[in-house]
């Protein structure tokens, strides 16, 4: 049996949101000269011709030195350079199509997501979606590819972005989910210690019969549990599952499974998350067990009957990511109290100490930061000017100026994980009451005013979730 590759779109958890580096003279803000923020978007398809077209949503990100709305934004989509290959018509009437340029009025979109630190020039992140139909052009073979050039421009003082992207034709079963934004998980309310069903629907907009389906659930990690219910699939329990469901699914065809998918939510969620994601064929988990009980499905849109198929074919789906739907359960009852926490111990004779930092969660609520949909979580550790850096975790980097700076360790600047996005210094999976890890590092304190540096080092929490109380603790 050949296994899938077990495509994951999870957002990936930081085990480690806070960082170690020397600073200069503190937070590297934009002066007046600099722009507060920067626009960009774009997209990119692929598509199998003949096929009735599909939904995409072009992506636009603004990053912002401080929380704040972008205002009279603007997108141009250039389709030049798909002539023969494919149409791109807007969905919404904020667009307006002139030859093979469409301008669309984004309007107003808040930075509602933190995810750098207070170092960063652009620490906060504010998104907004545009949703487009896209179709091959008639005639148009495999293999066939053009390019969209997309431009992003908003009023004050804000850096313009650019991007191309391109659309490709290709044969093959192409399942995609229907409703929302493949690229941003649907947040629904959930209780804890219950259970919560979602429905699934999806179509195949390829040109090529899907000769069987797999559907994939993954929530994770603790928070979220997967029962064990269904025949038909295979479980990595509790968090993984892979159900295969032998009917043939056609060109067009629009499918609901039945009945809903299920999860077991756990008495202190506070929130966490659930990736489904639809394949052609059959796929398999490497190490599982069988389920019992009935097995899920497939209702056509149509009240066609279903055509079974035999054996277990492996297929490969044209088009990523809209088979793949997330959803982010939250349960409003339970809170979080997340804390920085501080230690420093003398480690050598040679002023250095050994310096321990992370955050620690003293409420209920278990966070479960690789599940959550958006960047929730982050951290500060700063020390003041004329401390050196020793070492610090490997997947750390120094910033200087807001910027990465891989050359600078030991160097004035400012140091976060290699990732940034949620994270604490929890452990990586998540965590619950009256839980935290701190990794430590090493720093030197030269010179006579080696006390007043140490009272300048300081661990700050920060976050953006209104459940969540954050304190700061200096040393």
């Amino acid at each position: 049996m050949q296994m899938s590759s077990r495509a994951r779109r999870l957002a990936v958890a930081v085990g480690m949101a806070i960082g170690v580096a020397a600073i200069a003279v503190g937070p590297a803000l934009a002066d007046a000269s600099t722009p507060t923020a920067n626009l960009s978007g774009g997209f990119s398809s692929i598509l199998a011709p003949g096929s009735i077209g599909k939904t995409v949503y072009l992506s636009i990100n603004g990053n912002a030195a401080l929380s704040m709305t972008f205002k009279g934004v603007t997108v141009q989509i250039d389709v030049s350079g798909l002539a023969g290959v494919a149409t791109v018509t807007p969905q919404t009437s904020a667009c307006t199509t002139a030859g093979t340029l469409i301008t669309c009025d984004a309007a107003n979109f808040k930075t509602t997501t933190f995810v750098g630190t207070s170092q960063s020039i652009y620490p906060y992140l504010g998104q907004e979606a545009i949703p487009l139909t896209v179709a091959p052009v008639a005639g148009a073979s495999a293999g066939a590819s053009g390019n969209v050039t997309v431009d992003v421009s908003g009023s004050g003082a804000v850096n313009p972005g650019s991007s191309t992207g391109s659309i490709s034709l290709a044969d093959g079963p192409d399942l995609a989910v229907v409703g929302g934004d493949p690229n941003v998980a649907t947040s629904v309310s959930a209780t804890a210690g219950s259970s919560y069903n979602h429905s699934l629907k999806f179509t195949n907009v390829g040109d090529q019969a899907a000769q069987g389906v797999t559907v994939e659930i993954n929530s994770g990690g603790y928070g979220v549990d997967i029962p064990e219910t269904r025949k038909g699939c295979e479980y990595a329990a509790p968090y993984e599952a892979y159900c295969y469901i032998p009917v043939l699914v056609a060109p067009g065809a629009t499918e609901t499974l039945s009945p809903s998918l299920q999860v077991l939510t756990t008495t202190d969620l506070m929130w966490g998350g659930v990736q489904v994601t639809v394949v052609p064929g059959y796929a398999c988990l490497p190490a599982n067990t069988v389920g019992t009980g009935k097995a899920f499905a497939l209702v056509d849109s149509t009240g066609a009957s279903q055509v079974p198929v035999t054996g277990q074919t492996s297929q490969t789906n044209i088009d990523y990511p809209d088979n793949s739907l997330g959803l982010k359960l939250t349960v409003s009852a339970t809170t979080a109290d997340i804390a920085a926490q501080l230690s420093m111990f003398p480690f050598s004779g040679n002023d250095e100490y050994l310096v321990s930092a992370g955050l620690t969660n003293d409420g209920s609520g278990y966070v479960n930061l690789g599940q959550s949909a958006n960047y929730e979580l982050t951290g500060d550790f700063t020390v003041p000017s004329g401390v050196s850096v020793v070492s610090v975790p490997a997947d750390w980097i120094p910033v200087v100026s807001g910027a990465p700076d891989y050359s600078a360790t030991g160097q004035p600047g400012y140091a976060e994980p290699e990732e940034s996005g949620p994270g604490s210094e929890c452990p990586s999976w998540g965590c619950g009451r009256r839980s935290g890890v701190a990794y430590p590092s090493r720093v030197s304190f030269p010179g006579k005013s080696k006390n007043a540096r140490r009272a300048g080092v300081r661990a700050e929490a920060r976050g953006f979730e209104p459940r969540m109380g954050l304190r700061p603790k200096p040393h």
